[in-house]
């Protein structure tokens, strides 16, 4: 004979069962790497890295012998609120680097558009160092010049 309490145990166990499976597979799905610690009076105060993002491209070719990621048309990278846009890039997720070439656009915050003919950017510095026809853009000003290196963090 079944209670009506074991029938509810019964019917809790799997609920319960898939609640804690998806707790775990979400767990290991994130991927924390920490950055830089920082010592303020005396606490340790720990930063998480911020990765470059894969947004869009039509062929991606990835080389795991050199942990290379090559992407081509219509690249869209991103990290934080800064958008990258390029006909091609190469990605080095382990030192969280990128280059690209050919109609290099950067845009960030929505407010300043950086054009160029080639990028290298380190994103753990924030640092965007660009060639080739550079023409920087605020809504207030612009800035033409062969080379600029910029750091995006300021």
């Amino acid at each position: 004979m079944i209670n009506k309490n074991s029938r509810f145990h019964f019917l809790l166990l799997p609920i319960v069962v898939s609640v804690f499976g998806c707790f775990i597979a979400y767990s290991a799905s994130v991927k924390r790497v920490y950055y830089k610690v920082y010592y303020e009076h005396g606490d340790a105060i720990a930063l998480f890295r911020d990765t470059i993002k894969l947004i869009n491209a039509k062929t991606l070719t990835i080389q795991p012998d050199s942990k290379l990621t090559l992407l081509e048309g219509d690249v869209i990278l991103q990290q934080g609120n800064t958008v990258f846009k390029a006909d091609k890039a190469v990605k080095n997720d382990s030192l969280n680097v990128f280059e690209a070439w050919g109609h290099v656009h950067i845009n960030q915050n929505d407010t300043t558009n950086i054009y160029s003919d080639h990028l290298k950017y380190f994103g753990d510095q924030q640092l965007a160092k660009l060639d080739g026809n550079v023409k920087l853009t605020d809504g207030q000003a612009t800035l033409t010049t062969p080379s600029l290196d910029y750091d995006m963090s300021t």
